[in-house]
């Protein structure tokens, strides 16, 4: 887990919400680089029809957390246990039916169905390492115009509490403020104009808490 002191700037480049980061004094990173090739292996056991999403390299370079990615895979420890996780985003082609349910003119727009997935470590990192997936999101159909990070969360949490963009979860203000100056898990949204963080829930699983610039 590292903690750091920084500032976050929001701005727009190219039609993209970038939220920039300026970090000093970080602690070392206590996750470690999972092993990729258990990592393929996991993800084909528990979703057999998708494969990892493949980001084309221009925008590889908006990642805030590059050193947290191997390939397009993010690790990181997303659940704050000591044992290292991993995040991707999956695709596969729709079918038929899911075409059909599409208007006609828009079905040659649709290239995939896309979804977002997280795989907690049970054990110790290593070859034999072993791993719980669920699902972040639903199955989209067209894909998710988001992207994974591990970012920094900063924000003036009295003011989140007055606002309304923390998708419907009354926990936002006070999980959101247990986190500040910690990295957690994120999906990056260019369209709309919002980041959502995810933050661990005892029972299993994350809530969700979006941020949208002005």
């Amino acid at each position: 887990m590292e903690r750091c002191v920084v500032t976050l700037t929001i701005c727009t480049l190219a039609g993209l919400v970038l939220l920039l980061a300026t970090v000093a004094g970080c602690e070392a990173s206590r996750s470690e680089q999972p092993d990729i090739d258990r990592v393929h292996t996991v993800l084909r056991k528990a979703y057999p029809e998708y494969s990892i999403l493949k980001w084309p390299d221009s925008m590889r370079g908006y990642r805030k957390s590059p050193e947290h990615f191997v390939e397009d895979v993010l690790f990181g420890d997303f659940n704050f246990d000591d044992v290292t996780d991993f995040s991707a985003m999956l695709t596969r082609a729709p079918t038929e039916d899911e075409l059909l349910a599409v208007p006609e003119r828009h079905r040659e727009q649709i290239q995939a169905v896309g979804l977002v997935v997280v795989c907690e470590g049970l054990v110790a990192d290593g070859p034999n390492a072993e791993y719980r997936c669920t699902e972040l999101s639903e199955e989209k159909l067209g894909g998710n115009y988001s992207w994974l990070d591990f970012t920094q969360w900063t924000m003036w949490v009295d003011d989140l509490i007055h606002e309304e963009n923390v998708y419907n979860d009354p926990r936002c203000p006070v999980e959101l403020k247990a986190r500040s100056e910690q990295k957690l898990l994120s999906l990056v949204q260019p369209i709309g104009h919002c980041n959502a963080f995810l933050y661990p829930i005892t029972s299993g699983g994350y809530g969700r808490c979006e941020y949208c610039a002005d």
